[in-house]
């Protein structure tokens, strides 16, 4: 049975207590958890494909057949999100593989790097909170130094967390245009949205004002655009509860006005202290050695 390699004790156990036990399995690693939701489901897409080619299409089943086709899509499943793997193995061999597989980590050593000139930095993001359907964006300007300016938390009308961002930003950039302020550069830490305002990428319907709007401001005003780590942006990620909680626009002008987090962030960026970027390697082969 399926269950089996999977540590899954099935004997004298209802298919209740059965299905129950599998939801329940504590799973080691982002493909365990894949094997666990997806086999069940093609084991009962098999079986209905069975049964409707015996009662309509008059086919005999073959239950090694249907076996064999379980393991197949679980294989092709499984390689398209990760790595293709061995079609030689059987079920025994690919629950081993997710069961005892481990990824390998790199790291980055990040910290805040002060400017070579006086332009002012603005760091910007938005977060979603899908459980409780709030949303908010927040940002923060900056000197070279790390001195902080002004910062923002703002709550918007749930959606998703690029638009938080790009509110964020639109925010932002309209402060800095209502100062008329010069030398000025904005860094985002999401990819997508830094590629939206370069038109390297097509923006979501919803997104297509706000980046507009963007784009005009950054040409008005020639302002540099670029991209950095999660880690670099720790000032303004650290507001995403604070926007979320609140009911109106914030405005900080003074550090001691921040919230308690991101007071600590700004603190050992203006220290130089590093932080350290984890990230898991990209699936290139099984590894079974220890992290």
């Amino acid at each position: 049975m399926a269950a089996d390699p999977l540590g899954i004790n099935h004997y004298n156990l209802s298919i209740n207590s059965i299905l129950h036990k599998w939801w329940n399995i504590k799973p080691n690693n982002a493909i365990h958890i894949l094997l666990l939701h997806i086999t069940h489901v093609i084991v009962l897409w098999e079986l209905w494909k069975a049964r409707c080619s015996k009662k309509y299409g008059q086919k005999s089943i073959s239950l090694n057949r249907v076996w064999h086709q379980i393991l197949f899509q679980v294989k092709v499943s499984l390689g398209k999100r990760f790595r293709k793997i061995n079609f030689q193995w059987n079920w025994s061999n690919v629950c081993t593989v997710a069961i005892n597989y481990r990824p390998r980590l790199s790291n980055i050593m990040v910290r805040w790097k002060n400017m070579q000139n006086n332009s002012l930095i603005l760091h910007t993001d938005g977060s979603c909170t899908t459980s409780r359907k709030l949303a908010g964006a927040r940002g923060i300007v900056r000197r070279r130094n790390g001195d902080m300016i002004i910062a923002f938390a703002i709550p918007l009308q749930f959606s998703t967390n690029n638009y938080g961002k790009t509110q964020a930003t639109l925010f932002g950039i309209g402060w800095y245009c209502d100062q008329n302020l010069s030398n000025f550069s904005l860094c985002l830490n999401s990819l997508l949205v830094v590629n939206l305002i370069q038109r390297k990428i097509k923006p979501p319907w919803q997104l297509e004002s706000s980046r507009e709007h963007i784009i005009d401001r950054v040409r008005e005003r020639n302002i540099k655009v670029s991209h950095c780590y999660r880690e670099v942006n720790m000032v303004a990620d650290v507001f995403a509860k604070h926007a979320t909680t609140i009911h109106q626009n914030i405005i900080f002008t003074q550090e001691g006005d921040l919230p308690r987090e991101a007071r600590r962030a700004l603190r050992m960026d203006k220290l130089g202290l590093p932080t350290f970027r984890i990230r898991q390697v990209k699936y290139e082969g099984w590894n079974f050695a220890p992290p």
